[in-house]
């Protein structure tokens, strides 16, 4: 009921063209109360990330990336609950992400209204990728700057996203890319580049479901020797394009055509905002072929939803 609430001010606040903070932020509190303290038995991945932090009061080692690590090894120390914790880093999550959603777009309440309905739900149940996500678009923010300052501090949150989860390394590509496409952007150079990985999902979907990858992993194999690391690599990437991964870049695809549609209706100038947005989008583009290969990586998609969003809101 909370939510349905909070939904229907966002809305209503959309309609009004005043574009204060004090419109978002109280109702950003509901989305953190929501995303931070979740139904511990509906929720997906919360009882493992339960365990995972509580094995800490008896010494394991966890399995997660160093910062997050570091992050929950802290407030063992200060005798956090799991729930203490989570509530804690969900908020910082959403500063994060608060700020530099106000840094790429001052339409930021139609980003929240957007946000709320997808990817909220996905991205607050999976909190490490979450909180890489948001540190990756305050890193992009910086860019709109095309100083070598800028990009030192755009490369060092890249690198703190990656200590939440590890696809934040991909994100290192926005730097090149930004710098050397930031003059050369383009509605239909973006367009390029879409149908060229649009084209590679569909031929990596034709591999996996033929059982060309599983041959080419059996090769490997041969070749390598490590019959243990080519099995865990047959085993993940070799199980075939699933429906629910072709279904995503099919989402995906409406979505952006949809957007891009909308943007070029509007003929909006492209401004340093909308070209940082331009450089993420290209690598999220990846995520097409790779989320053919395994369904761990929609997540990436998941990304260039959150830009498209941005950019809708710029627009």
């Amino acid at each position: 009921m909370l939510y349905i609430i909070n939904m229907s001010l966002l809305y209503l606040f959309n309609l009004v063209k005043e574009k204060k903070i004090w419109f978002t932020f109280p109702l950003i509190i509901v989305l953190i109360v929501k995303g931070g303290l979740p139904d511990p038995y509906t929720t997906v991945d919360y009882l493992a990330y339960e365990s995972e932090y509580n094995n800490k009061y008896l010494g394991f080692v966890s399995r997660f990336e160093w910062l997050y690590q570091d992050i929950s090894s802290w407030a063992v120390k200060n005798y956090l609950t799991y729930s203490q914790f989570r509530v804690c880093l969900i908020t910082g999550t959403f500063i994060i992400l608060f700020v530099a959603v106000r840094r790429l777009t001052k339409n930021d309440k139609f980003f929240w209204l957007l946000f709320a309905l997808f990817p909220f739900f996905p991205e607050t149940v999976q909190v490490r990728s979450f909180a890489m996500i948001a540190l990756i678009l305050l890193a992009i923010s910086f860019l709109k700057a095309n100083k070598i300052q800028s990009y030192i501090v755009s490369a060092v949150l890249i690198f703190l996203g990656t200590g939440f989860h590890t696809s934040g390394y991909i994100f290192f590509l926005v730097l090149p890319i930004q710098f050397f496409f930031a003059k050369r952007w383009s509605v239909s150079l973006l367009r390029k580049i879409f149908l060229l990985f649009l084209v590679s999902s569909i031929f990596v979907s034709f591999m996996s479901t033929t059982g060309l990858t599983k041959k080419i992993m059996n090769l490997v194999q041969s070749v390598s020797g490590n019959d243990a690391v080519a099995e865990n690599v047959n085993n993940i990437y070799s199980a075939g394009a699933s429906i629910s991964s072709v279904l995503l870049v099919f989402s995906f695809t409406l979505f952006f055509l949809l957007v891009i549609r909308i943007f070029g209706n509007s003929k909006i100038a492209l401004d340093e905002n909308i070209r940082v947005i331009f450089s993420l989008l290209t690598v999220t583009f990846v995520g097409m072929p790779l989320v053919m290969i395994s369904s761990q990586y929609d997540r990436i998609l998941r990304e260039g939803i959150i830009g498209l969003i941005i950019l809708l809101s710029i627009v």
